[in-house]
């Protein structure tokens, strides 16, 4: 089980896959299982780069929330 926890947000069972690009870049993949689709992010650091693909994957699936207008549990 992979899970991450954000806040009042716990998502469990999301897919992710780090790496780092031949600049030295780090990449992060993440998949919710709320989504159809990963959504990949670079950053100066791994941590970086999975809170960056995160967030990203967070906007995507729960937009509603990521406005203000609704909290997510």
């Amino acid at each position: 089980h992979n899970h991450f926890a954000t806040s009042n947000l716990k998502v469990q069972n999301a897919g992710f896959m780090l790496s780092q690009g031949p600049s030295g870049e780090h990449l992060a993949t993440v998949i919710l299982p709320e989504s159809d689709q990963e959504m990949t992010a670079g950053g100066a650091t791994a941590a970086l780069a999975l809170v960056a693909a995160l967030m990203a994957e967070l906007v995507e699936v729960y937009p509603v929330a990521a406005k203000g207008s609704a909290s997510v549990n």
